[in-house]
């Protein structure tokens, strides 16, 4: 560490200060009535302004989570939607695409129903476990989700993300540095949840929304990196919104792609709507003899 002339470093916890042998860096003469520079004093200089620099980063972190949430619209609008609908259209390639609609509601309810190939495909978290409806699985009806499942669905029904109210969210927020994306510098946020998993947030440095997203999510078992990009910004109700969400798993060729063409807030949202349906009559009904010809 170089402060003007002189070189720094920390050893066993104390600040070590060394000048290096030019002419302006020698020991000031000491007479009677002229005040003199001790060590001591240079090292409650050096200190204060090593505290002031460590004090400066983390407020920087907080700066910018401040100016992301300003673009946003603001923490008390954000707070202030209490539902919120999400209509578009999904495509995983291939000419696999179909209608959705995600629908949200505090705290942490959702329900998303993905219409492809004509059959309708639902996953749903009522705020403590997940379900869902499979018509591709081997079980058509409703159906409780794996304990992974859930933990990821319920990362998702947070529709305010791990950067608001993170403290209470016993969210871990840490900036790492500069990347572009696109071209275009983004600030790196690291983002460590409640149970350990680690998201990357890019936050752009011109308009501080998010541009990037990348995380790791269980997957049968296994760990699995995702990459989501975000475009096509545009204000709802006073709330800037992604229209364009671009999702890939690094050595995959497949690619999500999501299209949003309405989002509606604070609309009326019952909450058996998130509650796993009970299974169909024909579901329950016992298996039948064949008939005797």
């Amino acid at each position: 560490m170089r402060f003007g002339n002189c070189r720094a470093r920390l050893f066993a916890g104390v600040l070590l200060i060394k000048c290096v042998s030019l002419p302006h860096c020698r020991r000031p003469r000491q007479g009677p009535g002229r005040g003199s520079i001790t060590i001591r004093k240079l090292l409650s200089v050096l200190l204060f302004a090593l505290a002031a620099c460590a004090g400066a980063h983390s407020q920087t972190t907080a700066e910018i989570i401040a100016k992301h949430l300003a673009a946003r619209g603001g923490l008390r609008k954000i707070r202030a939607v209490k539902t919120e609908r999400v209509s578009g259209r999904i495509s995983f390639g291939a000419g696999n695409e179909g209608p959705f609609v995600v629908e949200s509601k505090r705290p942490l309810k959702m329900h998303m129903e993905i219409m492809l190939q004509g059959k309708s495909l639902v996953r749903g978290f009522d705020g403590t476990s997940g379900w869902q409806i499979n018509p591709f699985g081997p079980q058509t009806g409703p159906q409780p989700m794996s304990a992974e499942d859930s933990a990821n669905i319920a990362k998702e029904a947070d529709f305010d993300g791990p950067l608001v109210d993170s403290r209470a969210k016993r969210v871990h927020i840490e900036l790492t540095g500069k990347e572009p994306v696109n071209g275009n510098p983004a600030w790196k946020l690291k983002v460590t949840l409640a149970d350990g998993a680690v998201d990357y947030y890019f936050v752009d440095a011109a308009s501080y929304l998010i541009t990037e997203w990348q995380g790791q999510r269980t997957a049968r078992g296994q760990q699995v990196i995702y990459t989501s990009e975000f475009s096509d910004f545009r204000k709802v109700d006073g709330l800037t919104f992604p229209f364009s969400v671009v999702s890939r798993a690094p050595g995959s060729e497949v690619q999500q792609t999501i299209v949003t063409t309405k989002i509606e807030l604070n609309v009326s949202m019952a909450d058996s709507l998130f509650r796993m349906p009970p299974p169909s009559p024909t579901a329950l009904a016992p298996p039948q003899p064949p008939r005797n010809r």
